[in-house]
This record gives structure tokens, C-alpha cells and sequence, in this order.
């Protein structure tokens, strides 16, 4: 009876199984440097090998009848619990570690396979699609986790990552395959996808349209000055009502020629020292785009739950739309903050910030 009403609302149950996981994931996301968040990753990898083992063996033996047979509808269920938890939870660090209009077609893919893979269970019967499903989740964490252990950002780091987890699934298909004979005639097509995928991956990446994870921006605003006093930082902006920090692109009133300033705090691991950017542009009203007026580079040193702080200035701000973007050190967007000037002649009601 329950196994009937489940096939008959399949695709409900999925969608409403998806937002439920979605919001566990997001209330139990751990820092990306702590072990517990990177047990739970690999024993959801786990799962995802040893489901795929059981599946192939019922498939490699199905005339044989074997009893535990029974469970293979079970197995399927697991596997696709295994998936969603696994892309759950890295579509939320990707999307905390950057801007969605900076990453948002790597995002896309993450989200469209999170989709997929909740609403419906059958494609997971096919060898290719559970595997290529697994290499994809392997290379996403990989990605993560390789500049955790090395403390270090780079073109090389993010190779090497691309290689790493290209090996552990060769050997890990290779094994599946060499106990189930039957799948091989699957291998070049399986190979074929896996390699799509991962060219797209690293395509993505030094177009610097993946999130530069493991940094992730905690916060970030631009103010009327920046002071800091011991371990402090103290802001000064106007006072705003609740509603305008609902709104983006803020209005911020000056006298002309004054100074404005941009503070920002960036999380990243323990151990971990990366280059960031302040990058000032102006909107070109005559040219219809953005101009750079100024770039702030400046280190970041992991650790602190709250974030790396700093800050940077500009001089003679004039009139007009504005935005600040945070970058990593090769250019990917970690945040960005879009703000409107408005010189008046005199200063507006300011109140002070401690941080």
C-alpha cells in the first residue's frame, strides 16, 4: 500500500524531499575546515560506492535470483539520499564562498543536478548515470577540499585537484567493472561523459565563473570612514532605516570630494593565506559600462570564524552608481556590493559601527 501511494505522488514526494534536505543541509553546514563537515562528505561517498557496488552485483546476477534482490528499490533510495546530501551541501558552500553573478552557471549545473536527482530515482538504474553522477560529486569535493589540506589557492592546486579525483574514480570504476564484466561494454561512454564533464569544470574555472571556494565573504559595505582601534574596526555610515538594508544598491550621501571607504571580512580555513582585491568601478554613463577607478589588493589569513578584516578607500568620490567588487587573487568573484552616490552639502546624520 505505502510502496503503491509512493510511486503514484513519486514526483511530489521528490520536490518536497529536496526542499526538506535543502534546509537540513543548510541548518547542520558546518565551517569548510572542520573535520566533522568532511566526515560526513566522505561517508555519504561511502554510501555512494557501496550502493553502486550492490546495484551492479543485483544487475550483473539478476536471472540468478538472488534474494537479496528485494532490496534493490532500496538501494536506488540510498543512493539518491547519498547524491542530494552530497550536492546539498556543495551548492550551499559554493554559493556562500562566492556571488551568484559572478558563478552562476556552475551553480546552475550543481542546482540542475540537485533537481534531477530528487525528483526522480530511475536514471540511477543505468551504470553511466550513476557513476558520471558520483565523478561529478567526487570532483566537487575535491575541489574543496585539496586547498584546505594545502593551505594554498592556485591554478596548480585546482589542477591537481581535477587529476586527484580523476584517479580515485578511474580506480574505483576499474574495480566495479573488473567483478562485473557486463558493465564493460558501457566504459567508452561512461568515459565520454565523465571527460565532458570535467573539461566543463575546469573551463568554468579559468573563466573564473566557479566560486573561489574556500573563501567565502562574511561581510562586506561600504561607509564614511574606517578607523581601527586595537582589534577593533569601527564604521561610520548613515543611519539607515531596517527597510534600506532590504534593498540593494543603497544611496550614500556625501560633500563633495569627501572620502568613501569598503570594509569587508573573509572567511577562510586555518592555516590558509590568499591574496583579495578591492576592486572600485564607476558606471560609464556615456560608454554604457563599468570602469575600473581603483584596485586594493591586501592578504587574507584563515582561522577566524568572523572572517579576515580589512578595508580600503577612495578619494574625490563624484556623483553617480558605483560597485565594489571582491575578488580572489586570480579574479574570481568572491562578493560584490552596488551602491548610488549622491553628493549633498551637508552631511547627513551618521552613526558608528564596532566590529
Amino acid at each position: 500500500m505505502l510502496a503503491d501511494w509512493y510511486y503514484r505522488y513519486e514526483h511530489r514526494v521528490g520536490f518536497f524531499a529536496m526542499v526538506a534536505g535543502f534546509a537540513f543541509d543548510w541548518f547542520t553546514l558546518w565551517r569548510i575546515d572542520l573535520l566533522a563537515e568532511h566526515i560526513l562528505i566522505i561517508t555519504y561517498l561511502s554510501i555512494c560506492i557501496i550502493t553502486t557496488v550492490y546495484l551492479s552485483l543485483v544487475e550483473e546476477r539478476s536471472k540468478q535470483g538472488i534474494w537479496w534482490r528485494r532490496f534493490y528499490t532500496t538501494g536506488l533510495f540510498v543512493l539518491q539520499f547519498a547524491l542530494g546530501g552530497l550536492f546539498g551541501r556543495f551548492l550551499l558552500f559554493y554559493t556562500i564562498s562566492g556571488s551568484i553573478a559572478g558563478s552562476w552557471p556552475f551553480l546552475l549545473v550543481l542546482f540542475a543536478v540537485l533537481v534531477a536527482n530528487e525528483l526522480s530515482r530511475h536514471h540511477y538504474q543505468r551504470y553511466v548515470m550513476r557513476m558520471s553522477a558520483f565523478a561529478l560529486a567526487l570532483l566537487s569535493y575535491s575541489i574543496l577540499l585539496l586547498p584546505v589540506l594545502l593551505a594554498r589557492m592556485s591554478d596548480t592546486i585546482f589542477l591537481f585537484s581535477v587529476f586527484a579525483s580523476l584517479v580515485v574514480f578511474t580506480f574505483l570504476n576499474r574495480s566495479i567493472m573488473r567483478f562485473f564484466p557486463s558493465f564493460r561494454v558501457q566504459r567508452n561512454q561512461l568515459i565520454s561523459v565523465v571527460l565532458v564533464l570535467y573539461t566543463i569544470v575546469t573551463l568554468l574555472y579559468f573563466g573564473n565563473l566557479i566560486p573561489p571556494i574556500p573563501l567565502s565573504l562574511k561581510a562586506g559595505d561600504v561607509y564614511h570612514n574606517v578607523t581601527r582601534s586595537g582589534s577593533d574596526y569601527v564604521s561610520v555610515t548613515e543611519d539607515y532605516s531596517w527597510v534600506a538594508g532590504l534593498v540593494p544598491g543603497k544611496s550614500v550621501h556625501i560633500i563633495r570630494g569627501a572620502k568613501l571607504y569598503y570594509y569587508s571580512s573573509v572567511f577562510a580555513p586555518t592555516r590558509l593565506t590568499a591574496q583579495i582585491t578591492h576592486q572600485w568601478q564607476k558606471w560609464n554613463e556615456e560608454g554604457g559600462k563599468w570602469q575600473t577607478i581603483s584596485t586594493i589588493r591586501f592578504p587574507v589569513v584563515g582561522g577566524s570564524d568572523g572572517g579576515y578584516r580589512g578595508y580600503s578607500e577612495k578619494s574625490n568620490v563624484g556623483a553617480g552608481h558605483y560597485r565594489v567588487n571582491i575578488m580572489s587573487e586570480r579574479g574570481a568573484l568572491i562578493g560584490r556590493t552596488n551602491f548610488e552616490v549622491v553628493v549633498v552639502p551637508i552631511v547627513p546624520t551618521l552613526t558608528t559601527i564596532k566590529r
